[in-house]
């Protein structure tokens, strides 16, 4: 669906960042169609359904006489719509028939509700530039999606290529650089800040004088998913940067950096039942899998490094990858974690000369 190479208006996106943005719409589409339910008439109760397998959603789609393609996330939509409709394939032809056509009339209802909630929701992408990630989820239909970036000279870069792509951009409210000139109105701010201080305009609302909010806990403003694609060693692309691997093996700020941008994300910046992508071009565990098992675990610790134990913390639960659920990437994920680790020349096909990577996916319940 992307512009052609000859009309002008094109970009080149590695999978490394395509992956972590099919992943945010994924997870969100998921806890839209589950929170989707609507007045109790008579309809036996709601279900979560996201802690089932896929086999089990298709067996109970199959006792609804719903179609069993798709991934998780469909299969979600479809027995969520499914309520008003009796379980299990009894009765005459006809009532199986006119049960059958009621339930794709659901499905269809519910398919538009859960994209149609897409288009009410705040997205985040953390280090935005030079704006591929920020691409993909303005063209996944989101309604508001900000691009913080600290570098002003990459920043400028990620406004051009939104610009060339037909997405407007405007200064986010929390840019303190930023000017009442923007590049247009549209549903893409940008931040110049760094990601570990950015925070949504209805917090900012409530900071001191001095840009702080005096160290007391803050409300969520609105943001239902971050995709946070931290700085890093970029040893993931050493197939086409070798470079990168005669680098020297301290890794320097990075680990902190990241760590900072990780918490911040989780605990100021994302709201109660938000998604939480973290991803890296790093083949390296400390960079990946480290800080999610760390995020995962922490409990009252000084989190922050101030030598204080925090009063609150963001509890993450893992929210893993299923098959079929992105094409092509099965063999990555890994069993025991749910999260994705992509190893060079590993998966075959079209993919085997992508990046290494690594992106796990993280739902917030408090």
């Amino acid at each position: 669906q992307w512009p052609g190479y000859d009309e002008g208006e094109w970009w080149v996106q590695d999978v490394s960042s395509t992956v972590p943005a099919l992943a945010l719409r994924s997870a969100l589409l998921s806890t839209a169609a589950a929170d989707g339910g609507g007045d109790d008439d008579g309809r036996e109760e709601e279900k979560d359904y996201s802690a089932y397998k896929v086999a089990e959603l298709k067996d109970m789609c199959r006792e609804r006489n719903l179609p069993v393609s798709g991934t998780k996330p469909v299969l979600i939509e479809r027995l969520s719509a499914s309520h008003s409709s009796p379980a299990g394939g009894g009765g005459d032809d006809d009532a199986s028939s006119s049960s059958s056509s009621a339930a794709f009339d659901a499905d269809a209802d519910a398919v538009d509700d859960a994209t149609e909630a897409l288009s009410e929701m705040h997205v985040v992408d953390m280090c935005a530039a030079p704006g591929g990630k920020t691409s993909q989820l303005l063209s996944m239909g989101f309604g508001r999606v900000t691009a913080v970036e600290a570098n002003a000279r990459r920043c400028r870069r990620l406004v051009e290529n939104l610009d060339r792509l037909g997405f407007p951009t405007t200064p986010a409210a929390t840019d303190k650089e930023g000017s009442d000139e923007g590049q247009g109105q549209g549903r893409c701010e940008i931040a110049v800040c760094r990601g570990q201080e950015w925070l949504p305009p209805s917090l900012h609302d409530n900071d001191d004088e001095d840009g702080g909010n005096g160290g007391e806990a803050v409300p969520s403003g609105g943001v239902s998913g971050i995709l946070l694609d931290v700085p890093c060693s970029a040893t993931g692309t050493g197939s086409r940067r070798p470079d990168v691997l005669r680098r020297s093996s301290d890794l320097g700020d990075l680990p902190e950096t990241q760590w900072k941008l990780a918490i911040h994300a989780a605990d100021s910046v994302l709201d109660a039942g938000g998604i939480l992508v973290y991803a890296t071009c790093s083949l390296l565990r400390e960079e990946g899998e480290d800080v999610v098992e760390r995020l995962l675990t922490r409990g009252r610790i000084d989190g922050d490094g101030d030598g204080d134990d925090d009063e609150e913390e963001a509890e993450m639960e893992m929210m893993p990858f299923l098959p079929g659920e992105i094409p092509g990437f099965d063999g990555a994920i890994c069993p025991e974690n749910g999260w994705m680790r992509v190893l060079p020349g590993t998966l075959g096909g079209e993919m085997d000369e992508c990046d290494g990577f690594f992106v796990a996916r993280l739902i917030k319940r408090r």
